[in-house]
């Protein structure tokens, strides 16, 4: 995700000497825009929605945000649930996958969890597995895979299984490093940068694998799946090298003779998101423009804000569902690529459930909430009862919420915009 930021303390000074009452006025100024702006963002950058999980007729019903889930109220539709990360500890963001249309499963550093259509996130039994190995998730139909790489040897696994023999059961086993995953409507699909071909493996919850290799160079980049129909008769290549991306479309239609041909859409462009198929469209996110990358002239579909990802989903009539994610909201795509709505926009979030946690886990949370809710200008509600901040008492969260903390912070801010009048004030006078 690009972010159009200048880094305080990059401004630039002209060689020409000013005025000492104007290099006053000009830190007068300096301070007045940095102080009531130094608190803005100050837990990072802006909260946005990175990928839709799950989605029905009505829009999307589980997000991936920068910094926990948000699902969508089945009471209000209008409303979203924040899920907060301490439901799984870390990392902020997981790996996330679905099963079935209102299902999902994510991986994070304490294990493997099921998340359902209320937001509720249960541990899942998977034993003998380290989350840490696991590259990529993915589901053929509503068994959830995984895909683990661990001192050069793969494996794909089934998580939602029993536990045969102490472990997750393995479904397919390879070599090297394997990227992915991507569904179809039977498979997962993942990845391998083979030189002068693209190493291409479905495996599917039985153990069956369709391995396929396409005709791209991989030389001087490493290949990872952006998209596959929900048949998979048609896929999408992103090759990333050190600075720059390809796309390429590959054509699974006809059966597997040899090395399939791979169709060139963009090349040496820094920053492509997507793209995902809509009718004979590929639609991608290029520098923060809504594109078609198909057609031999890429055609731009909108560029009247700042795109991050685009993402897409099959609906359980089997039709595709096409998003695009501006920061903080989410744009559905009408069949010609364009935006024909918002389906999702930060302020229809409301606080996360905090029940079942300890005291540690609670205050995470509500400091979490918190900040998110700060940054994207919401009000994040009432501190939940029983609530214990830390022995050290640091949380930027409580500082920005009313603490006395946040008093000290507000207290900073106007007296650094006392000294630039005061300044100013000096500097005039001489």
């Amino acid at each position: 995700m690009l972010e159009s930021v200048v880094p305080r303390g990059s401004l630039e000074v002209a060689a020409c000497p000013r005025p000492v009452g104007q290099s006053f006025w000009l830190l007068a100024l300096t301070l007045a825009v940095w102080a009531p702006s130094s608190t803005l963002w100050a837990h990072g950058t802006p909260p946005t929605v990175l990928g839709v999980v799950t989605a029905d007729s009505q829009g999307p019903t589980l997000l991936r945000l920068s910094a926990g889930l948000a699902v969508r109220d089945p009471i209000q539709p209008k409303k979203f649930k924040y899920v907060c990360s301490p439901r799984w500890v870390a990392p902020k963001s997981p790996l996330v996958t679905r099963t079935g249309q209102s299902s999902a499963w994510l991986t994070a550093e304490e294990g493997v969890f099921r998340v359902d259509a209320a937001g509720k996130v249960n541990r899942a039994a998977v034993q003998g597995l380290d989350p840490l190995t696991i590259r990529a998730l993915g589901a053929a139909g509503s068994e959830a895979l995984a895909l683990v790489v661990s001192k050069g040897a793969a494996k794909v696994v089934a998580l939602s299984r029993p536990p045969v023999a102490g472990s997750a059961p393995s479904v397919w086993t390879g070599s090297g490093e394997w990227h992915g995953a991507r569904n179809s409507a039977d498979a997962m699909w993942i990845v391998q940068s083979a030189g002068a071909v693209v190493r291409l493996v479905g495996v599917r919850a039985d153990g069956q694998a369709t391995q396929e290799d396409v005709a791209a160079d991989t030389s001087t980049a490493t290949a990872s799946l952006a998209w596959v129909s929900p048949t998979a008769d048609k896929l999408y290549l992103s090759l990333i090298g050190k600075a720059l991306q390809r796309i390429y479309e590959v054509d699974r239609s006809a059966p597997y003779t040899g090395p399939r041909a791979a169709k060139l859409l963009l090349q040496d462009f820094p920053f492509v998101a997507g793209p995902v198929a809509l009718g004979n469209r590929a639609v991608a996110v290029q520098v923060g423009v809504l594109v078609d990358i198909a057609p031999i002239v890429t055609v731009t579909l909108d560029d009247s804000r700042w795109y991050t990802c685009v993402d897409g989903v099959t609906l359980a009539d089997g039709t595709a569902a096409a998003f695009a994610c501006a920061r903080g909201e989410l744009h559905a795509l009408n069949a010609s690529g364009k935006p024909a709505g918002q389906a999702f926009a930060l302020h229809q979030l409301t606080p996360p459930d905090y029940t079942g946690f300890d005291d540690i886990s609670r205050f995470a949370c509500w400091a979490e909430w918190g900040d998110l809710a700060r940054d994207a200008g919401l009000d994040p509600g009432a501190e939940p009862p029983g609530t214990v901040a830390p022995a050290d008492g640091g949380s930027c969260t409580v500082a920005g919420l009313g603490s006395p903390a946040s008093a000290e912070s507000r207290l900073g801010g106007y007296a650094a915009l006392l000294a630039a009048a005061l300044l100013a004030w000096v500097g005039s006078r001489r």
